[in-house]
């Protein structure tokens, strides 16, 4: 997604490729060696690129896709869990995801409960790390989220060695507090694209296998309806 900009000039590019080799070709004859030897370096370039892409062509949604590009993100379950969210929230409710998956937000069409919407640089022991991580949870009790997500594992949640989790304590005492599971997310240990997801009641019920980990949890504003 770094250089997603530079998509635009490269199609161009191409397009004008093709069209100056379809200008080239179009006077001359089949037969001619010359034409033969600029099809086979055409075909030659564009079989490297078809070959590594040729798992994504073949793959059976965008879920599967994503995980062949990313085995160990969570980008489909961030999709499901703020789809979740979303219907169960009303417009002017907001949630917290505590880990770098800001994209729940958006799925769930619903405000961040404070501006930090990745929690990647709160826990990297930066100077300022103090600073930031109180003003988080001064957002947090003020705007009193009607969901928390909580992430546990990277790379949605790292902490860096030494680095504070105050922040993180704290919002385990507010779970313990006000919040009650209503999702649950798990992956293999030794396959991270093999994931089951549960949201709503059956959240307390999904059994964790010993071969399995919990990547996320999801949970619900005691008073929220």
């Amino acid at each position: 997604h770094y250089y997603i900009l530079v998509l635009l000039p490269l199609s161009l590019a191409s397009g004008l490729g093709v069209e100056a080799l379809h200008a080239r070709f179009a006077g001359v004859r089949a037969a001619s060696p010359r034409r033969a030897a600029w099809v086979a370096l055409a075909a030659l370039a564009l079989a490297a690129p078809l070959r590594a892409y040729l798992p994504y062509l073949k793959a059976a949604n965008a879920d599967a896709t994503s995980r062949l590009a990313y085995p160990r993100s969570f980008f489909p379950e961030a999709r499901q869990a703020g789809a979740y969210i979303g219907e169960q929230t009303r417009p002017d409710d907001t949630v917290l995801v505590v880990g770098n998956e800001p994209e729940i937000c958006f799925y769930a069409r619903r405000r961040s409960a404070t501006g930090h919407i990745g929690c990647f640089y709160l826990f990297r022991g930066y100077r300022d790390e103090a600073t930031m991580q109180r003003s988080a949870w001064q957002e947090i009790v003020r705007n009193d989220p009607a969901f928390i997500v909580r992430f546990y594992t990277p790379p949605s949640l790292q902490v860096a060695p030494g680095a504070s989790t105050w922040l993180l304590d704290e919002v385990a005492r507010l779970i313990a507090r006000r919040y009650a599971l209503d999702g649950l997310g798990v992956v293999a240990s030794g396959d991270p694209t093999a994931r089951r997801c549960v949201f709503g009641a059956g959240a307390g019920e999904l059994a964790v296998g010993p071969e399995e980990q919990v990547f996320m949890r999801l949970f619900r504003r005691l008073d929220h309806r």
